[in-house]
């Protein structure tokens, strides 16, 4: 089931962006990473992984170069799998190294990866957060984006929310074509990599995205300003619903307005999918009863030009002019429940029309019919039916 033929109903508005958009955006941020990857260890009284202070005696060393895998377009794949089975706001977080090297002193281990061979992938579940941030710490082409956004809105008037993997949440999944490494090493290779995690987090970790939710202040605010704000992942499905191109799975950003409570728990996922096409990035679903009564609102202006009043009149030469005069002001009538596509009615007939001349008298009636036809999620239609009757003539 496509994205034109759900309906959405526990929420305002879905913002859904796929795995392969946030992986190349992720790869825009590895880029600006040292991309020489040196973790050298000792190990406290307590068993902690402490930093070396000379990585010539360190117990523990870890070197590799940062890398990621490609698809066969060149494409960055795999740093970020949005699906995972702990749940719908947790995610694996993939670390790739090419060239790495593992030596551990006692034990003795000096494991290394084969040249030519594949990447080196440590495989984390990790915690999606998120938490309010100042505008001046969000990164600058960001904060230009935010100011266009709410240009008009004093600053009290809305609060920033960024989206984050909370790395010190860290937990061992698992390796891929590390090869030839003794169970213990893994286990101390895994505690470096948390310990490498941590100190990602602390200098600022990997942020997914920002958001806006209004904070309450008076003022006049966005049509749909947001009010709350949760997120979930869902899982890409098939006809026969069954997983399938994980790259079309989304993180979801869940929307409520006008203070309307979000529910209790993010859902598991959805029975549709947000995107079917793998050349976009995301979409975006609104509710339709969110938008139904503002769209209706502003079309009502355009009702009174098809709503004329008839007007003859005639002049000492006897020649007639006939005239529709524009109407006063209407209104749809909105259907509720919305009846096979039909979402509001408008019906109108006209009082009888004047003369200027008691010898020469005029009538019409008009009973334009306006309907309009929601057939799918963000398609409209529009269509109106005219029927007119009436006379002119002379006596």
């Amino acid at each position: 089931m496509g994205l034109s033929q759900i309906t959405l109903t526990d929420y305002d508005a879905v913002v859904a962006v796929t795995q392969n958009a946030l992986n190349e955006t992720l790869a825009t941020y590895l880029s600006q990473l040292k991309k020489q990857v040196g973790l050298f260890f000792n190990v406290d009284s307590g068993g902690n992984y402490v930093a070396a202070p000379d990585p010539a005696t360190a117990d523990y060393s870890f070197t590799g170069t940062l890398d990621y895998t490609l698809d066969a377009k060149g494409n960055p794949v795999n740093m970020v799998q949005l699906h995972s089975p702990a749940g719908p706001q947790m995610v694996l977080y993939n670390i790739s190294f090419s060239k790495a090297q593992f030596i551990a002193k006692a034990p003795p281990v000096n494991v290394s990866q084969k040249p030519g061979g594949s990447p080196w992938v440590i495989s984390f579940s990790v915690n999606l957060q998120k938490a309010q941030v100042a505008l001046a710490s969000v990164p600058a082409p960001t904060r230009a984006a935010i100011s266009a956004a709410t240009s008009g809105l004093g600053p009290n008037m809305f609060s920033i929310q960024q989206l984050y993997l909370d790395l010190n949440t860290a937990v061992f999944d698992s390796f891929q074509n590390v090869t030839g490494m003794p169970a213990f090493a893994l286990d101390i290779l895994t505690g470096i990599m948390q310990q490498y995690l941590a100190d990602l987090q602390a200098s600022g970790g990997v942020i997914f995205g920002y958001s806006l939710t209004a904070a309450g202040a008076a003022g006049a605010t966005p049509t749909f300003m947001p009010t709350a704000l949760d997120f979930c992942v869902s899982q890409y499905k098939d006809a026969n619903g069954a997983p399938a191109n994980p790259g079309l799975d989304t993180l979801n950003y869940l929307i409520m307005t006008g203070n309307r409570p979000l529910p209790a728990k993010p859902p598991t996922g959805f029975n549709f999918n947000f995107v079917d096409d793998n050349t976009m990035q995301g979409a975006m679903a609104v509710r339709s009863g969110l938008y139904l009564g503002f769209l209706i609102g502003a079309l009502n202006y355009f009702l009174k030009t098809i709503s004329p009043v008839a007007f003859t009149d005639a002049n000492g030469t006897l020649a007639q002019q006939f005239q529709l005069h524009e109407g006063v002001d209407h209104s749809f009538t909105e259907v509720i429940p919305p009846q096979n596509g039909f979402i509001a009615t408008y019906t109108y007939s006209s009082p009888n029309g004047t003369s200027s001349f008691k010898n020469f008298w005029g009538s019409a009636t008009s009973t334009p019919g306006l309907y309009l036809y929601l057939p799918g999620e963000g398609e409209w239609r529009a269509g109106i039916a005219v029927r007119n009757g009436g006379g002119l003539g002379g006596s």
